[in-house]
């Protein structure tokens, strides 16, 4: 699973359907890139990005929640990441403390779970226009 996965229980589980999304925990840390980005939460939050996000988004069983999806797609906007193909450059480990687990998703994850979401064939996280 690599040096970076700390949480190796919840990751099996996760592998064998045992687990519907991993649970955010915060931990203690120390200059962590993009970290301002926490600040602008409450005004996300504010503006809706969860709202509804239960009855109108879907992922199946795994890891990675709805939630800590849309923080992401939320975070990596707001530090000016302009695609999905941009992230495969940045730190998953540093991203994941900013979303309380131990990494990202891998890009073809997040590309493979965006086309289940309504109105995916309107926008193309990857295409920069």
């Amino acid at each position: 699973m690599g040096m970076g996965c700390v949480r190796v229980e919840e990751r099996v589980l996760a592998a064998f359907g045992g687990l519907i999304e991993a649970p955010t925990r915060f931990e203690a840390g120390r200059d962590v890139s993009c970290g301002g980005v926490l600040w602008a939460l409450p005004a996300l939050l504010a503006n809706g990005l969860l709202h509804r996000q239960a009855e109108c988004f879907e992922l199946p069983k795994g890891f990675y929640g709805v939630v800590q999806v849309l923080l992401l797609m939320g975070f990596l906007a707001l530090a000016r990441i302009k695609s999905l193909e941009r992230l495969r450059f940045e730190a998953p480990g540093e991203w994941g403390h900013l979303l309380g687990l131990d990494r990202i998703p891998e890009v073809h994850t997040l590309r493979a779970n965006w086309g289940r979401w309504p109105g995916a064939h309107r926008w193309n996280p990857g295409v920069r226009v």
